[in-house]
């Protein structure tokens, strides 16, 4: 998220969560074990000014995750 300028405002390791401000845009990510091992991470926002935000988050952790 802040490959992306977002100012990170909440980080909560114990719940897998972060939460970013962009301007006036609240983003969220949250990761979560699946009972297979395997993690799933999901990005949410209700009030982006800009549509292409996400995709561009969902990118740059895809590049930190070698993808």
């Amino acid at each position: 998220m802040r490959d992306e300028g977002l100012t990170l405002t909440v980080q909560d390791p114990a719940n897998g969560s972060v939460v970013g401000q962009l301007g006036n845009s609240t983003v969220t990510a949250n990761v979560r074990q699946q009972t297979d091992g395997s993690v799933q991470v999901r990005f949410h926002t209700s009030d982006a000014q800009d549509p292409t935000l996400l995709d561009r988050i969902s990118r740059s952790y895809d590049r930190r995750m070698g993808r």
